[in-house]
């Protein structure tokens, strides 16, 4: 026995299937279509299917053939000639005399901006002129060179870095300080040193004698030698060679001067020589 809920289930899938077949009708009918569109198209040339582009004139077209790959000067001057005469032979004369018109203010204004080029030309050149002998007379007028102007960031550290200037600053300073010392070593060996000695001859004879501290041993001795040769008679006939000075049980060498001892502060049994 059937039931409602089976009679409404039946007319559910009777709807749903006519309207499947509608559209599957509707399908098969805008295949047909453009089947038919498709077959038309396929009959028509590759010049129907396109536009005409509009690019140029004929003798533009003409003019673009002959000036196709490589041509020389003269070919392309004669090309565009034919262009021109066949462009004014085609155009009605009122339209050759605008078209003349144009040309002529073309060229016009082109002549225009050619003189203001070479006006400007001429004013950047005389600038220049003028600047440059400006800069020649300053050079002139300045003994010193402008040092360098640095372009390095100062706020980086580039010391470990190859610098010409910074090293010519460097040896100019080293210069400086070498010749500075220099002078005060010299100053320093022309102070005057006050020496007390005594002559041994079997018995002590106690002397006092002033030299530079620049002197050496072998000085020294040699003025001590004439200052005794008028007590000690035997002293004329014997050289400062022959004479020892010892200082605390120290025999100096005549070579050595008193300024090498002070200076590397040479010592004795128990306090510097001097």
């Amino acid at each position: 026995s059937r039931t409602v809920e089976g009679n409404t289930s039946g007319a559910r899938a009777a709807r749903l299937e006519q309207k499947r077949q509608a559209e599957q009708e509707e399908f098969e009918r805008r295949k047909r279509q453009r089947a038919m569109e498709s077959s038309n198209h396929n009959g028509l040339g590759i010049h129907n299917k396109f536009q005409t582009a509009r690019i140029g004139s004929v003798q533009e077209q003409a003019f673009k053939e002959k000036t196709v790959g490589l041509v020389t000067a003269e070919q392309f001057k004669r090309a565009e000639l034919e262009k021109d005469r066949d462009g004014q032979e085609e155009l009605s004369p009122e339209e050759q005399a605008k078209q003349k018109a144009a040309m002529e203010a073309a060229q016009k204004e082109k002549l225009k901006q050619s003189k203001k080029k070479k006006k400007e030309k001429k004013k950047r050149a005389a600038l220049l002129s003028f600047q440059a002998e400006e800069e020649e007379d300053e050079a002139n007028d300045s003994s010193a060179p402008t040092p360098r102007a640095s372009k390095k960031d100062p706020t980086v550290d580039t010391s470990f870095l190859p610098d010409k200037q910074r090293e010519e600053e460097l040896q100019a300073e080293r210069l400086r300080l070498e010749k500075e010392w220099k002078e005060r070593q010299i100053a320093i060996k022309k102070e005057k040193l006050e020496i007390t000695y005594s002559y041994w001859d079997g018995s002590g004879h106690r002397r006092t004698c002033t030299i530079t501290k620049g002197s050496s041993i072998g000085d020294f001795l040699e003025v001590v030698r004439k200052d005794l040769c008028r007590e000690f008679k035997e002293l004329s006939n014997v050289a400062s060679d022959a004479l020892l000075y010892v200082k605390e049980d120290l025999i100096l060498p005549h070579d050595i001067t008193f300024y090498d001892l002070i200076v590397t502060k040479a010592r004795g049994k128990s306090d510097p020589l001097f």
